[in-house]
């Protein structure tokens, strides 16, 4: 049985063609450097975000590689996983990888991450009906009951 293979759509550039998921994954991997202020944790480098990689500083607590399949999954699973992470420059990391310089998680200070984390808060309800409220009974189940409006 012969497959029909889908057409890719494409965006054409001067020198060939760019596939449009390489070009939504590069426009999220900008925007989680730039959540994490677009240098390198170690140096400061920030001249060009090609030259930037996220390193996992416990590889042990790794789900998956943020760098490489990154529109597979959502958004939050994104920015949880590069809460385990800092921005290094090639320099730094191919150093940090030989163990020559060394980062410990106690090292970064938790207002590294809370751009990221700002972006994981819920929307607040706009339709949330003022005339019940939740309360909390002894079995640990949530029941409503009516309060009175005044």
């Amino acid at each position: 049985m012969v497959y029909k293979q889908k057409k890719k759509r494409t965006v054409k550039k001067r020198n060939g063609e760019v596939d449009l998921r390489q070009k939504k994954a590069a426009s999220l991997r900008r925007k989680i450097k730039a959540l994490l202020d677009n240098e390198c944790f170690i140096c400061g480098y920030h001249r060009c975000l090609r030259a930037l990689e996220l390193h996992h500083v416990v590889s042990s607590r790794k789900r998956f590689n943020v760098s490489m399949n990154i529109l597979k999954y959502k958004w939050e699973s994104i920015v949880r996983e590069c809460c385990k992470c800092v921005l290094l420059c090639n320099r730094c990391h191919t150093e940090v990888e030989d163990n020559i310089i060394e980062i410990s998680k106690k090292e970064i200070p938790d207002e590294y991450y809370s751009k990221l984390r700002e972006t994981l808060k819920p929307p607040k309800n706009k339709y949330k009906s003022k005339s019940y409220s939740s309360v909390k009974t002894k079995s640990k189940k949530y029941t409503r009951k009516r309060t009175k409006k005044r």
